[in-house]
């Protein structure tokens, strides 16, 4: 199938798919979707070339710009012709595979190519309706409807099926001497409509109605809802990430805080061996000051290492790289110097009963 664009009568571009391409399409046509012109959703065009006509995904329209070696404004003033398919009967009894009892549901549908303005240009792959295949043209709905009524069936059918290549049948028709030739039977009904578009009154509104929805058992394809999973599931991730790095901060201060209490012990030792040197206690408190700042240092490096190899494992787990938040980073910083400064000089003061 082709796709042309046109700047008046003029090609300026023709794309041809076939299952043999190996281009960004990965062999797949693009996708057809609708929107509705009544509920634009503008804040979704990147660039608007007019009021009427087909938008293009951010995606497509950059692959046809690569193609084409031009920039994305001169797209302005072009018109798009393709290929869209139009329901025409569901369709029952027709097998896939060898398995002859494997039958299934599917649409039947006649091609027609049609030509429209490119409207505008996206800022991403979602118009109203969220989507997750890159490249996308939407139609307005009141052309695909019109496509709808000129190919429209109004009748159902049955067709007798004589072999396993599907090229000898009749229809509404199984003569009595074709009865034993019978290979397949299907029922084609009048294809109908089977999903309803609905416009909440309130964006308050919308997770309500997609759970009333649900509840009736209907399926729901809802930008709201597939972005509000996604922003459910992002919020999960922060919060998990938010309490790893605390949690790991928090071990490493514990940690600091069991070394500065054997340093206290420590430090006692050596102001009495200090002290029987006979250097003055003014001098020796100095000195165990001295003792605090280097300790602190020391131990925050040791401390920052430490975390850092805990992020390290914590991102092996979890697939990805994560980076320690600023929270976690100051909760380290103080809680080491804490550890390494306050709680000996609280100890200190204990100790002697007055302040140092």
């Amino acid at each position: 199938m082709d796709i042309n664009l046109y700047r008046g009568e003029s090609k300026e571009g023709s794309f041809h798919y076939t299952e043999d391409d190996q281009d960004e399409f990965s062999n797949d046509y693009p996708s057809i979707n609708c929107y509705l012109k009544d509920h634009k959703a503008m804040a979704s065009v990147e660039k608007a070339f007019g009021d009427e006509g087909i938008y293009l995904s951010k995606e497509l329209a950059s692959y046809f710009v690569k193609q084409m070696g031009i920039e994305e404004d001169d797209l302005n003033g072009m018109e798009i012709e393709y290929t869209v398919g139009v329901p025409i009967y569901n369709e029952y009894g027709r097998a896939y595979g060898a398995d002859a009892t494997s039958l299934t549901y599917i649409t039947v549908i006649e091609y027609e190519q049609v030509r429209f303005p490119i409207a505008g240009i996206l800022e991403d792959r979602s118009f109203g309706m969220f989507e997750l295949y890159p490249y996308v043209i939407y139609m307005e709905r009141g052309e695909v409807e019109k496509l709808i009524e000129e190919h429209r069936k109004t009748k159902r059918q049955t067709v007798y099926v004589y072999n396993d290549q599907w090229s000898d049948y009749t229809v509404d028709v199984l003569p009595a001497d074709r009865e034993g030739d019978l290979y397949r039977v299907i029922e084609d009904t009048p294809w109908k409509p089977t999903a309803y578009s609905i416009f909440p009154d309130s964006p308050d509104n919308v997770p309500a109605i997609i759970d009333e929805l649900k509840g009736k058992g209907y399926y729901v394809n809802s930008e709201f809802r597939s972005k509000a999973s996604w922003a459910t599931g992002i919020s999960g991730a922060k919060t998990t990430y938010m309490t790893a790095t605390l949690v790991f901060a928090a071990a490493v201060a514990v940690l600091s805080l069991g070394l500065a209490l054997l340093g206290i012990k420590q430090d006692r030792q050596t102001d009495r061996v200090l002290s029987g040197l006979g250097l003055a206690k003014e001098e020796i408190e100095s000195q165990r000051k001295q003792r605090y700042i280097v300790d602190t240092g020391q131990s925050l490096v040791t401390n920052a290492l430490l975390f850092a190899f805990s992020m390290a494992i914590f991102s092996a787990t979890a697939r990805t790289v994560v980076f320690p938040s600023l929270l976690s980073l100051l909760l380290l910083i103080l809680l080491t110097v804490a550890c390494h400064v306050l709680v000996p000089l609280v100890a200190d003061l204990i100790r002697n009963g007055k302040s140092v």
